[in-house]
């Protein structure tokens, strides 16, 4: 089983996608550490409350975790390439989770699970031999939506779950 670390954004401004997606890839990667800079409130706690981090430096993940990990996760619109450099060494591996393909990463894995989205879209965003994995059928979903996920049986949806995250900014509801 491979040791994994999870590094993602998540607040009351931000919302809770990053870390309801991290976490999904978290769970079947055998997770064993969920950190993040800011407090996610009492939600958060499913079986591992995410370790609070200083700041957004990787000394500070490495002091926080300082035996490493095979697989370090990273969901963070402010963390792209130079957040990622710095964890060589520390991390085997290396995936990062995006939904915009407009800034580099230094990963060994992207996961975009944007409908519509392809691979190519990230061409110039990561290294060459980085696998990219893109579009819907990448969604990560979490251990419960995927045993409650019906066979796909009809060519059309019967019903919809919108989900509008774990907070409304700007009284978006």
């Amino acid at each position: 089983m491979n040791r994994a670390i999870l590094r993602f954004d998540a607040s009351g401004t931000i919302g809770a996608g990053h870390a309801t997606r991290t976490r999904a890839l978290g769970a079947a990667l055998g997770a064993f550490g969920f950190a993040s800079r800011e407090a996610l409130g009492p939600r958060s706690s499913a079986k591992l409350a995410p370790d609070r981090l200083a700041d957004d430096t990787p000394a500070t993940l490495r002091a926080a975790y300082a035996e490493g990990c095979d697989v370090l996760l990273v969901d963070s619109y402010a963390l792209g390439a130079d957040f990622e450099s710095g964890c060589r060494g520390w991390a085997k591996r290396i995936a990062g989770i995006d939904d915009a393909p407009n800034r580099p990463h230094d990963c060994d894995v992207l996961i975009d699970p944007t409908p519509g989205r392809r691979a190519q879209d990230y061409a110039t965003f990561v290294p060459r031999a980085a696998v990219v994995g893109a579009g819907a059928d990448l969604a990560p979903l979490s251990p419960e939506l995927r045993r409650a996920r019906p066979e796909r049986k009809a060519a059309h949806a019967e019903s919809v779950i919108l989900g509008l995250g774990a907070s409304a900014p700007g009284e978006s509801t």
